[in-house]
């Protein structure tokens, strides 16, 4: 009888042994007392802590080029060696051209690499285990961090810069720090679902889908605390200076100088910080040009406003105007009452003689009407009613949306009506490439323009779709800044455009070869000003070189002497050429040519591009090599103002959000869809724990079992 109760607890109590020994050092969820990223594990309701994260940002403008210091630190709370991975927003142009790694006092110097070399030497760092770090691009505007080798109770500090050219309309500068990768709609998904992966720009570049885990704001507090400063020097007299995003402290530290700081010093990144300011312009046009010499050649930035708006015909023609809603679930909560708001003021602005139609889509597709129909008093209160009966949900099917509002431009029109476009979306899509070679092909005579709608917009898809679709673009992040953001919206749409405008650099009566881009200037609506970046040769500086820009009886010219000498035109220069190199994909290039071409730009300018990273390694190894490296990523926020549930649903909410490893090997821990497998024969702690554990385990019920017998006797 003692021997059969002994082996049937003993056969129960045994096959836990194991799990206490992998516990050991974890946490389980009633255990987190801050914001933390937790490694799920194969025991149910354990994690493994992970590396926090903290962003410091530093921009300094200077004219209309912005200067920015990302500075991210990578903190290890645990006893293991951490491999830590944050994915991270920058603008779309943004020139990435400088790396540093700080690991207490020494700081590591990056170098630009071909993107597949500096991945492997990266890997064989960590394997090895020297500390390193690898700054890769995913998209023109989501980048990544990876840090291998934190150590236990250690801190990692990596400093990324980048240069960009800031936007100019209707008198106002504005600057955009995006601050979270929004999740994003994949179609070609089996399952619908919304996730942060690229497949199909990660797939060209070699990479494997980057996959973002989502914090939900309703279990835990924001993660990834900023703090950003603003140092102003915008080289006139200001009028205003403002944010619409953040609350702010601003000090002028002298004429057209200003020092800005959040007013709460650490927010969560979960929306993207907004800063315009008003130069005192007067009533000369605004022209900014500026060069910097690097060997043997020139590089030159010029900004230029065209006729203002006296000079332009105010005659308002009739217009065909189609609006097109997305009501997908990552409009959910702000975004989709801004965009009701919206559109219902641009309903409004509706004139006698135009004619309208709504298209609503998220997995699938709707209209008002089947076709246009006049904007009288009748047709704009249905158009009200069917927007006030629009909510959020469901996946983010923009083709469909697009095809049915550009169906007649391919073919042309009956009539010469103006026909226009008005694409109100966040932009959560993996498909941009699809969408932008969909709206040449059948945009014809019409004209796109895009709203970004919410705290944290897909600007490259909204900029370059309105490029695309010869429009124009604008954001609107909550519903207080409509009236005015869709005011200037409406300036441009109900104003014509300047079109056909030409230029080129001339010496006399000679040509001067230039590369400049963008080769061809676009279609300028009001208040747009022209942006043009050259190289030309060195030689140009000592000839009487100008720049002439023509359209119809429209002409201006600058001379090259004028221009103003600064550091990072070049830079500006090189990322602006990338872009045209990628773009021409779209046209035909071939892809092998793109690569090499965007490469030996991006090795001459130091610059992350898809083919070319930064890479910064420590030559001696500082993790011995029986201990564990655990790796993963940090969890971005849900932008402000998107509603969780509207997005993921109830079993999306309950997943953990972990990417997984690229494999196991001899000094890491490897995922598996459960979670964190680690080898055996490395845990020499874990085994002893175990063993000691199950011995002491058995001597305790053999001292219950031979007990009660004792007493017997």
């Amino acid at each position: 009888m003692i021997s059969r109760q002994f082996l049937t607890i003993l056969l129960l109590i045994l096959p836990a042994v194991p799990a206490v020994a992998q516990s050991a050092g974890l946490m389980g969820l009633n255990d987190v007392r801050s914001g933390q990223l937790l490694f799920r594990t194969v025991d149910a309701g354990y994690y493994a802590p992970a590396p926090l994260v903290a962003t410091e940002v530093d921009i300094a403008v200077g004219g209309i080029v912005a200067r920015t210091v990302v500075k991210q630190h990578f903190v290890n709370p645990t006893a293991d060696w951490l491999e830590g991975r944050y994915v991270f927003p920058l603008p779309e142009d943004a020139a990435v051209n400088r790396m540093t790694l700080t690991v207490g006092d020494r700081v590591i110097e990056a170098k630009i690499a071909e993107r597949r070399v500096a991945r492997q030497v990266y890997n064989t760092a960590r394997e090895q285990g020297q500390r390193a770090a690898l700054a890769e691009q995913h998209r023109p505007n989501m980048f990544s961090n990876e840090v291998a080798n934190i150590p236990p109770g250690g801190r990692i500090a990596v400093e990324l810069h980048y240069l960009q050219r800031l936007r100019f309309d209707h008198g106002k500068f504005s600057l955009r720090f995006p601050l979270v990768v929004a999740p994003r709609f994949d179609p070609a998904a089996r399952s619908r679902k919304l996730t942060s992966h690229i497949p199909e720009t990660a797939r060209q570049a070699g990479d494997s889908a980057v996959v973002i885990p989502v914090r939900n704001p309703a279990n835990s507090p924001p993660l990834n605390p900023l703090s950003l400063t603003v140092n102003l020097d915008a080289g006139m007299a200001l009028d205003a200076v403002a944010s619409t995003s953040h609350k702010l402290v601003i000090e002028k530290t002298g004429t057209g100088q200003r020092r800005i700081e959040l007013a709460d010093k650490a927010l969560p990144a979960d929306r993207d910080f907004v800063l315009d300011w008003t130069p005192t312009l007067g009533r000369k046009p605004f022209t900014a040009f500026f060069r910097q010499a690097i060997g043997n050649d020139v590089y030159v930035l010029a900004m230029i406003m065209p006729p203002s708006d006296g000079q332009l015909s105010a005659r308002r023609e009739p217009r065909d105007i189609v609006f097109i809603l997305d009501r997908s679930g990552s409009m959910g909560g702000e975004s989709i009452r801004a965009a009701r708001a919206a559109l219902d003021s641009a309903i409004d602005r509706l004139a006698d003689g135009d004619r309208f139609n709504l298209i609503r889509f998220s997995e699938v597709t709707d209209s008002l009407w089947e076709s246009e129909r006049a904007a009288d008093l009748t047709n704009r209160l249905f158009a009200r009613l069917y927007l006030r009966s629009t909510e959020a949900s469901g996946g983010t099917m923009m083709q469909p949306a697009l095809q049915r509002a550009l169906h007649r431009g391919a073919g042309g029109d009956d009539n010469a009506r103006l026909r226009q476009v008005v694409f109100v979306t966040d932009g959560a899509v993996t498909d941009e490439t699809r969408m932008f070679r969909d709206i040449r092909s059948r945009l014809g005579s019409s004209r796109l323009f895009t709203i970004g709608i919410g705290s944290a917009p897909n600007s490259y898809f909204m900029r370059k779709a309105a490029e695309a679709g010869r429009g124009s673009y604008v954001y609107i992040s909550d519903v207080k800044q409509v009236p005015v953001k869709m005011a200037g919206l409406f300036e441009k749409l109900e104003r014509p455009a300047l079109t056909g405008l030409s230029h080129g650099w001339q010496s006399g009566d000679i040509t001067v070869l230039a590369e400049t881009f963008p080769s061809a200037v676009p279609d300028l609506y009001v208040g747009e000003p022209v942006v043009l970046v050259s190289r030309l040769p060195a030689a140009a500086l000592e000839a009487e070189t100008k720049l002439s820009l023509t359209a119809g009886e429209w002409r201006q010219q600058l001379s090259l002497s004028d221009a103003v000498p600064v550091s990072g035109i070049a830079t500006i220069w090189a990322r602006a050429k990338i872009t045209a190199l990628m773009d021409s994909r779209r046209e035909g290039a071939p892809e092998e040519a793109v690569k090499a071409a965007v490469t030996r730009v991006g090795l001459t300018h130091s610059l992350v591009t898809r083919y070319t990273s930064l890479l910064a390694t420590e030559k001696t190894s500082v993790r011995p090599g029986d201990e564990l490296t655990l790796s993963g990523d940090a969890p971005l926020n849900l932008p402000h103002g998107w509603a969780y549930e509207k997005l993921f649903g109830e079993k999306l909410k309950k997943r953990a959000a972990l990417s997984a490893s690229k494999g196991p090997s001899a000094n890491s821990a490897a995922f598996n869809e459960k979670g964190i497998i680690l080898p055996s024969g490395a845990t020499p702690f874990f085994v002893h724990l175990a063993l000691g554990t199950g011995l002491l385990t058995m001597a305790l019920l053999v001292f219950l079992a031979v007990r009660p017998h004792r007493k017997a006797a």
